[in-house]
């Protein structure tokens, strides 16, 4: 096995990379609802909590906003895959050279790493939630979170509570695991599937 700062510069990098995806994806968002709004309205406010006088609500109505959040995940997914990748194909060439060990979960603690931020906002906005629902601090670390998850949006529909973007914090372990198993074996299955077409 590396070094453990070794996975953890691996981890780092990952996560960094990941953090520019996030704000292209909020950019293209924001730019998508405003051009949506022309043939639909702004997403319907639906209030699901009105105490201290506090309207707190969600968007849910408009159909630009499902279908730009339902390509966001795949993206997501595909970028996380993409970056990845080339990292398991240069530690094949690292272990046959005898600069490093073998270790199949690599890809993993590089995911898990990587999801620490994601991680640490979602402590944060939940421990918030619960000491002071209403406060500022709470409204915008609750806003931070749902930029930084804005591809995994319709988990909110579930419910507006921030602990269910927990749900999305396996994604990249799980695909960044896959991705890195697969760059250590030089195998794309997009590749595949093209070659075999061709043939």
């Amino acid at each position: 096995m590396d070094k453990p700062h070794t996975i953890l510069h691996m981890g780092k990098m990952v996560a960094g990379r990941m953090a520019v995806y996030h704000l292209c994806f909020l950019v293209f968002g924001v730019f998508a609802f405003i051009a949506g709004r022309a043939g639909d309205r702004i997403p319907e406010i639906i209030e699901y909590g009105t105490e201290r006088g506090i309207a707190v609500s969600q968007p849910y109505g408009n159909t630009m906003f499902y279908i730009v959040t339902a390509l966001f995940i795949p993206l997501y997914i595909y970028l996380t895959y993409q970056t990845v990748w080339p990292w398991g194909q240069r530690d094949y060439n690292k272990v046959k050279h005898g600069r490093t060990n073998h270790d199949p979960l690599k890809g993993l603690f590089v995911g898990a790493i990587a999801s620490m931020p994601g991680l640490f906002l979602i402590l944060i906005t939940v421990t918030l939630k619960e000491i002071q629902p209403y406060g500022v601090a709470t409204e915008v670390s609750e806003l931070l979170l749902q930029l930084y998850y804005i591809a995994f949006t319709p988990l909110r529909i579930i419910t507006p509570h921030p602990a269910i973007y927990l749900a999305a914090l396996p994604v990249l372990p799980l695909v960044s695991q896959l991705a890195f198993r697969f760059g250590y074996r030089s195998y794309s299955p997009l590749h595949a599937i093209m070659y075999k077409r061709k043939k």
